[in-house]
């Protein structure tokens, strides 16, 4: 069997998870059909590394060179039309924010390939999690407001 990552097409699946749950009429227990009002989505990424391209390489790598950033660029900016869409299609209708990407940075470049799968690399990622996310007080704020406006939990008194 020949199988290919659904990052070559789809990085942040989000659209794709809500077409399978409006794909067949579904309905509450008391007959109330789901709305786009009644689901929450956490989209959690597996992480982005930005490689700088020189304005030297850019002009003088030729296209051999350009192959890896063209992939990378084309992937990540399906992830981020995806992002803004969902953003904005939940904002849209409900008012609130029903809709979160995270996604860490992965500055060191050896780290790029999430096919590595080491304990290094493992520990890394963590690391990677913790700087973003744990420490992060604006992510917090996000995440936090999210789960309220989720229903997850409620706001404090």
């Amino acid at each position: 069997m020949i199988c290919i990552d659904g990052g070559v097409f789809q990085n942040n699946p989000t659209t794709t998870a809500l077409v399978e749950v409006f794909k067949y009429p579904r309905e509450y227990a008391n007959g109330e059909s789901i709305t786009l009002d009644d689901i929450f989505v956490l989209s959690i990424g597996t992480g982005r590394h930005n490689k700088f391209v020189s304005t030297r390489h850019a002009y003088s790598g030729g296209q051999i060179a350009w192959i890896r950033p063209i992939i990378d660029i084309s992937m990540w900016g399906n992830s981020q039309a995806v992002d803004e869409h969902m953003e904005r299609l939940f904002l849209l209708q409900s008012g609130k924010r029903h809709y979160l990407r995270l996604n860490v940075d992965i500055p060191d470049e050896e780290y790029a390939d999430m096919a590595i799968s080491s304990k290094e690399a493992m520990d890394y990622y963590t690391e990677r999690f913790k700087i973003d996310y744990l420490n992060n007080p604006d992510v917090q704020a996000q995440l936090d407001q999210w789960l309220i406006d989720s229903e997850i939990v409620a706001p404090l008194q």
